[in-house]
């Protein structure tokens, strides 16, 4: 029996030792008492702390899909919009060679227009010059108030545009203010006619 109370008296002399050490490291008595005792005390603010962390786990949840579905959308934004783009700079376009008549409504005046023959069209837009073509014929009308120059120039063919000079599209019933030398012409496209690819 003494060798027991001596253990025992031994065992406490040693707890309490601990026990002053972790006091002057900092522990608390609940701590001390905890590690005594091998149980893991319950901490009143965990409880809120776990909660908290719920919650911040479901606000990026929420978050991390919509930047996702945001990034799937910008992804195929992107693809579209490439596709697009290189259908429009695509070489989806040829050029030919196409003959079209301009019309010019004179006073009297058409026969003058014959002299003209063989000389080249000018279309001034924008401070900038686009070639026309080149007169191929003329006819006057009877009563000589109408001139019809045939012109022939290679165009740029579009699938499903049309023919155009530089951004100009040449179509039947296109009005131009075109220039042959320093003259200005005031006429329609009235005839068309192309296709022929240029060799």
């Amino acid at each position: 029996m003494p060798e027991l109370k001596k253990n025992d008296q031994s065992e406490t002399a040693k707890n309490l030792k601990k026990a002053d050490s972790e006091k002057s490291l900092g522990g608390t008595q609940i701590d001390y008492i905890v590690g005594l005792r091998g149980v893991k005390a319950k901490d009143p603010t965990e409880s809120e702390k776990t909660r908290k962390a719920k919650a911040r786990k479901k606000l990026p949840l929420a978050v991390d899909i919509i930047i996702t579905l945001l990034m799937l959308a910008l992804i195929v934004g992107v693809i579209v919009g490439a596709y697009y783009l290189f259908r429009y700079f695509s070489t989806d376009y040829e050029s030919v060679n196409i003959e079209y008549s301009f019309a010019i409504s004179c006073e009297e005046n058409a026969a003058e227009y014959q002299k003209v023959l063989n000389k080249e069209l000018y279309f001034d837009i924008d401070g900038s010059t686009v070639y026309f073509g080149k007169i191929k014929s003329i006819s006057v009308s009877e009563d000589n108030t109408l001139a019809v120059l045939t012109v022939e120039v290679t165009a740029i063919h579009k699938a499903d545009a049309g023919y155009y000079l530089g951004e100009n599209r040449v179509a039947v019933g296109s009005d131009y203010t075109l220039r042959i030398e320093d003259q200005k012409i005031d006429g329609t496209v009235v005839e068309l006619t192309g296709g022929l690819r240029e060799s």
